[in-house]
This record gives C-alpha cells, structure tokens and sequence, in this order.
C-alpha cells in the first residue's frame, strides 16, 4: 500500500500499520535516491556534452562531423583530447595552458571519484557499494542522498569554469 492509497486511509482516517508507515517513509528515501542519482548523471552528461562542444568548435569542423570526431571518446579520453587540442592552439600562452590543463584535470578526477561510483556501484539506501577495478576491494559511497546531490553541484560548478576561464 504505496503512495495514494496510504494517504487515502490517512485522509479516511483509519488505522494505519507500522509496517505501512515504515514502507511510505522507505519509498520517499529510495524517490530521494532516485532523484539524486538522475540529478547527477544528467548533469554530468550536459558536462560532457559541453566538453564535446567545446572540442568540436575548437576543431572547427562541420557540423554533420559532431558525433563521428566527439562520440568514440570515453569521457577520460574526451578530456585529454580536448586539452592537448586546446593547448595547441597558436600563440597560447604558458599561462593559459596551465589553466586548460589543471580543469581538464579536475574533470578527469571527478570522473574517476565520482562519476564512475553512480553509475557502477550497487546502489542501496545505505549509499553505493563499489568495487574498485585495481584493488577490488569495496568502499560503501554516498550514505545520504544529499552526498549526491552535493556533488551535482559540483558538475554545475565545472560546467561555469570553462565559460569563466574562456577555456
């Protein structure tokens, strides 16, 4: 008894169990959950989107070549093209490599931290189970769904530098 059932027996005032409250409370904490882990991994598509775009115009290519250049590139790899290609642009200075460098580093270790536990962990309402690739040893991640949502703030954040540097 889910949802608008048990607020119609709340409305009808009768008599609801503990075992319906506890599973009305679950069901909000696993939608928190839910939202959290979608709020996150839309964001950091529209940042990997805005990286692509930011690669494809720096190439100055034709539109119809968008996905065939931007799309065979997993999102570490995206990073490191697009910063060597940024970096090569004529009369670059030193300074502004170093800026190109050090965000496509922060991106790349968001991926790495961050990114890669939401989308392969095993999710539960305690967090994200995941297991490491080199160590396989698993670390419990995200315990709140607020964690969660605090790090999409962080991809808003990364999508905002590469306009406020003029990357």
């Amino acid at each position: 008894m889910l949802g608008a059932q048990f607020m119609a027996n709340i409305m009808a005032k009768k008599l609801v169990s503990r075992s319906e409250i506890r599973e009305f409370v679950q069901r909000f904490s696993e939608m928190d959950h839910y939202e959290a882990i979608g709020e996150f991994i839309y964001k950091f598509s529209q940042l990997e989107f805005l990286i692509k775009y930011r690669l494809f115009k720096s190439l100055e290519l034709r539109q119809e070549l968008f996905d065939i250049i931007t799309g065979p590139y997993d999102f570490a790899m995206l990073c490191t093209v697009s910063a060597e290609t940024l970096k090569s642009t004529p009369g670059i200075s030193d300074d502004k490599k170093k800026v190109i460098e050090k965000y496509f580093n922060a991106c790349k270790a968001f991926n790495q931290e961050n990114r890669v536990v939401v989308a392969h962990a095993s999710w539960s309402l305690s967090g994200a189970r995941h297991v490491k690739r080199n160590s396989l040893k698993a670390d419990m991640h995200f315990p709140d769904a607020k964690d969660v949502k605090a790090k999409s703030q962080e991809i808003t954040k990364l999508m905002l530098r590469i306009s406020e540097t003029n990357i």
